[in-house]
């Protein structure tokens, strides 16, 4: 099963940081986040300038090429290490049940590969919270 955005390849400046802040905001209260190589592309960006930015920033960064995971064009995701390491040290017990990795570099690379993971489990709302979506609360990590 392959995703890849629907979007079509010419977005508005607004559209663009909007789209695109998805991985600038990542950090304590954002752990995670990605987009397909091609998003990054049609928002102007090169996927070395964008992977230079982030870890400029402080961050990690894996990239995924195409084949290397569900999305059709590859992927760049971007975590904060830190707050995704107490996020999952915090929900270690989910990890287990759903033989997961607690190491935050093995637990993106299982997300950017897995490519599905079923609603409703404690696995998916954990991952929700590391992407901070908004249907979950926010991740714990002073735990």
């Amino acid at each position: 099963m392959s995703f890849e955005d629907d979007k079509p390849n010419e977005y508005s400046p607004e559209e663009k940081e909007k789209i695109m802040s998805d991985l600038w905001r990542v950090g304590p209260q954002k752990p995670l986040g990605y987009h397909s190589l091609d998003t990054i592309t049609q928002c102007g960006y090169s996927i070395e300038e964008t992977k230079q930015k982030l870890e400029d920033a402080g961050l990690k960064v894996l990239l995924f090429r195409e084949g290397e995971c569900p999305i059709i064009s590859g992927a760049l995701y971007v975590y904060e290490e830190g707050a995704l390491e107490k996020l999952l040290k915090a929900n270690i017990r989910v990890l287990e049940l759903f033989y997961w990795p607690s190491d935050p570099k093995s637990f993106v690379r299982r997300v950017a590969t897995k490519g599905f993971v079923p609603d409703g489990t404690q696995l998916f709302e954990l991952i929700g919270k590391a992407f901070a979506d908004k249907r979950f609360p926010k991740p714990t990590t002073d735990q």
